[in-house]
């Protein structure tokens, strides 16, 4: 028996609306449609879409974003460089100094005798021999003293005569009994009051003699003679408180320089621990060299040195003669003094062209084992008229020193070294230096 069917479902009645809700609004006008983009904007965003494609390409070439080692460069090809090897060697030391020049004689020109100045016989400023007259005192005073002394000794020699013939009679009469032995001491005594009178009148006329002499003055040594400081006509006083002129003599000739603490204390150093060759003061020569760069053809030697030092420079002066027959020195000239006949011992020297100089100091460039560049530093010592330097500390024999192509070398840079002589960058430096001037 079929079960009868279910009535159909029949739909929900609708609910009665809210009477106090309000009626919804009505919709909104539709918005008007954007603008299409303008043609800037189409290009902006193609060069967008192209970097950012790119990117992404590049991206994916470098690994996706995965560090990668950085390729060390290729190695630098070896540089072709001149080395020199040092070595220890034996050289001349010639210490160089400022001097100054002056005579080895200077004489102040006085008047020993008060009197007028009469004459002036020299021209200022020439060379005057030794007994030259210079000027003359009125001689009339001392030659009218010289006569009269003169006149003087002539009566005591009268009366010395008198008395000698007198005490010769009273001997005799004395020895016949016919005079007194007083009367003949009386003589005795006139006879040497006599001989003494004629002997001080001797001294007075040869006092005067020399008065007279010193009235003519005259040069006491060869030398120049400077101005004249008095003229003729001037009273001068006897005391030497005058001074009339200064004769200097200019051959030989003074040379002076200072020799500091220092100076003195590393020769001894040195010659104490055998690097310093050395002969005796007295030896040693000297080089003079003129402010124009001329060097005096005569060579001088040291001829004093002072014991001690000045307190207020602590320096000792060293003072040297040299002959100037020429004239070609004058007094009172700064020179250059070289000193020769010394040599040191145990010395490397380097080109100048391979010194590098810095704020931090001086350095050359050498060749180490492997055949690369090393930079050392070095303590300068002398600088040598050839173009060397001495070395003091920084280098030992054996070392393999550049000397060209420094601008263009680092530290590690690899080389090919080619020995070379120590003297032939040197003379070319010189050469440059030369070319220069």
């Amino acid at each position: 028996m079929t079960p009868p069917s279910e009535p159909a479902a029949e739909p929900p009645e609708p609910l009665p609306s809210d009477p106090a809700e309000p009626d919804p609004a009505p919709a909104a006008p539709a918005p008007n449609p954007a603008p299409p983009p303008s043609v800037g904007t189409r290009i902006v965003a193609g060069l967008l879409m192209i970097g950012a494609t790119v990117g992404i390409g590049v991206y994916a070439r470098s690994g996706g974003g995965t560090p990668q080692p950085e390729q060390a460069p290729p190695p630098a090809h070896p540089t072709p460089v001149n080395v020199v090897v040092v070595a220890e060697e034996v050289v001349p030391l010639e210490p160089r100094y400022l001097g100054q020049t002056g005579p080895s004689h200077r004489v102040e020109i006085r008047s020993r005798v008060a009197g007028y100045l009469t004459q002036r016989e020299f021209t200022e400023g020439q060379r005057v021999e030794a007994g030259q007259p210079l000027f003359q005192v009125d001689p009339r005073p001392f030659e009218i003293e010289l006569q009269e002394s003169r006149a003087r000794l002539s009566a005591a020699e009268a009366r010395r005569e008198r008395a000698g013939q007198q005490l010769a009679r009273y001997r005799e009469l004395s020895a016949k009994q016919a005079a007194t032995q007083g009367e003949l001491e009386e003589w005795e005594k006139e006879q040497r009051v006599a001989a003494a009178e004629v002997e001080l009148l001797q001294a007075q006329i040869a006092a005067s003699e020399l008065r007279l002499d010193y009235a003519s003055i005259e040069a006491p040594v060869d030398g120049v003679i400077g101005e004249a400081l008095l003229d003729v006509g001037t009273y001068v006083n006897g005391n030497a408180t005058d001074l009339l002129a200064v004769v200097e003599c200019l051959d030989p000739l003074y040379v002076r320089y200072a020799l500091s603490e220092q100076d003195l204390l590393r020769v001894e150093r040195r010659s104490d621990s055998g690097e310093l060759d050395s002969p005796k003061t007295g030896e040693l020569e000297l080089r003079v060299t003129l402010a124009d760069g001329r060097v005096h053809p005569h060579l001088g030697r040291i001829d004093f040195l002072e014991p001690g030092l000045r307190e207020s420079t602590g320096t000792a002066t060293v003072r040297g003669v040299v002959p100037n027959p020429d004239g070609g020195l004058r007094p009172g000239q700064f020179v250059h003094v070289t000193v020769l006949g010394m040599q040191r011992r145990g010395v490397i020297r380097v080109p100048q062209p391979a010194v590098l100089h810095s704020p931090a100091g001086a350095s050359v460039y050498v060749v180490g084992a492997d055949d690369a560049v090393e930079a050392r530093s070095v303590v300068l010592g002398d600088w040598l008229g050839e173009g060397l330097w001495v070395i003091e500390k920084g280098l030992k024999p054996g070392d393999r020193v550049i000397v060209n192509r420094l601008l263009t070398l680092r530290p590690g840079a690899p080389v090919i070294p080619t020995t070379v002589d120590a003297k032939a960058p040197a003379a070319e430096a010189e050469g440059a230096k030369a070319e220069g001037k």
